[in-house]
């Protein structure tokens, strides 16, 4: 009997298509790879806004929207009074800082700025960055972390 006919209770029957063997498409392949970094794009929270470390308050409620963004950072070491200001995570001092805001507002109308300040740093330095956006014409907001809720674990249902 030849591999083209197969025998099912007496009967033979032509076999039309015969599996094929091998390796699968890389069609099929490059789909799920890319359906798994689709996944995993969706799926990530983290969203940097500049390279610089910077340890945020917490928050309850924050949200982010989509806007023309700017970035200014108040980092401080700890044992330093001094407080390092990073505008586009390059370091300026506040008469640089007021020239580039100034320039910004020129540059668009709806330019927007975030504020990321350290925790350690103290409100009036923040309060003056702030001033200086307001003169500027630019509108301003303080980053925050948001807090971690904990859902409370329930077996009795």
């Amino acid at each position: 009997m030849n591999g083209s006919f197969r025998a099912f209770g007496g009967r033979r029957y032509r076999i039309r298509r015969v599996p094929r063997q091998g390796w699968p498409h890389a069609t099929a392949l490059i789909d799920i790879f890319f359906l798994g970094m689709l996944f995993l794009t969706i799926s990530s929270k983290t969203t940097r806004l500049s390279g610089i470390r910077i340890d945020l308050p917490r928050e309850k409620k924050a949200t982010v929207t989509q806007i023309e963004r700017y970035v200014i950072s108040l980092a401080a070491t700890p044992g330093e009074e001094k407080v390092r200001i990073y505008f586009q995570d390059h370091p300026v001092d506040s008469r640089k800082l007021a020239e580039a805001l100034s320039q910004l507002k020129s540059l668009s109308r709806n330019a927007t700025v975030i504020i990321r300040a350290d925790r350690a740093i103290p409100y009036e330095k923040v309060l003056d960055v702030i001033n200086l956006s307001q003169s500027a014409g630019v509108a301003s907001f303080l980053a925050v972390d948001p807090r971690e809720e904990r859902s409370e674990t329930r077996f009795d249902q």
